[in-house]
């Protein structure tokens, strides 16, 4: 692995987080003011996809979107349930699970 795909794998590091940031912005009702956090989440989704562009410039379209979709809903699941915005059922955790397994195939087939 070359130090310009460690790079790519950054940027679709920080493309989940910024997902996920976004995803608990909408969620979770915190006491910002509302065009502090409408500028919160817009900035968040233009930085993941502009870090999402950046990582398929060297990884593959089938290997990033899937871990870039799964991993920024399972986080996002799991801190809003951890803010008890929504709660997480088995059934959820369960589905979250085998999403996240289906991504490691992928990944490492």
């Amino acid at each position: 692995m070359t130090a310009l795909h460690v790079n790519q794998y950054i940027a679709l590091t920080l493309s989940v987080i910024m997902e996920t940031t976004a995803g608990v912005l909408v969620t979770v009702p915190l006491r910002f003011n509302i065009a502090v956090k409408n500028a919160a989440l817009f900035g968040s989704i233009f930085v993941s996809f502009m870090a999402l562009d950046y990582a398929l410039s060297g990884i593959s379209f089938s290997v990033a979107y899937p871990v870039w979709a799964s991993a920024g809903l399972a986080f996002t699941a799991v801190i809003c349930a951890a803010f008890k915005a929504k709660g997480l059922v088995k059934a959820g955790a369960l589905g979250i699970f085998l999403i996240i397994a289906g991504v490691m195939v992928i990944l490492f087939s």
